[in-house]
């Protein structure tokens, strides 16, 4: 008796798992709408994402120029303190002073390599975002092509019975 339940079952099994699917142009046409419309909310998700990374470029760019010349200069200002001190080599307090610029300088210039690798990743972001933006808009011109070639098949009038 078992035999023929599990029988039954795995021809029932056999017959479903052969059956075509049923398609209707009307809803593969729809469907491929749908995709369109995911693809164009995807494209401008990221188109958004594309400018909000550029403003944030922009103020990294002018945060980076900043914090060069700040490097650079308090850098400068550090050496220019070490070369009194191989002058002076018994002052001491001018040894504390070129110690705290070259502390300050070296901060400084730990702050503009932390602000210019942001800076790169932005940029790398950037390169990222547009790539998505290509990408995305490829397809969804190859789905749109082939939306239209769906062709679309004149209603039947209605019975009004």
């Amino acid at each position: 008796m078992t035999t023929k339940i599990l029988s039954a079952i795995s021809i029932l099994l056999i017959f479903s798992a052969c059956s075509h699917k049923i398609t209707n142009p009307k809803i593969e046409k729809l469907e491929g709408q749908q995709k369109v419309l995911a693809l164009n909310t995807q494209i401008n998700d990221l188109k958004l994402a594309l400018e909000r990374e550029k403003l944030k470029l922009t103020d990294l760019t002018d945060a980076v120029n900043k914090a060069n010349e700040l490097a650079s200069k308090s850098a400068n200002e550090a050496k220019v303190l070490a070369e009194k001190v191989n002058e002076n080599p018994g002052n001491a307090k001018l040894a504390k002073n070129a110690n705290k610029a070259a502390k300050i300088a070296a901060k400084n210039s730990k702050r503009a390599k932390k602000l210019t690798d942001q800076l790169s990743d932005a940029q790398n972001n950037i390169k990222d975002y547009q790539k998505g933006i290509d990408d995305s808009q490829k397809e969804l011109d190859d789905l749109n092509s082939s939306i239209k070639i769906i062709p679309n098949q004149p209603q039947e009038p209605k019975d009004n019975n």
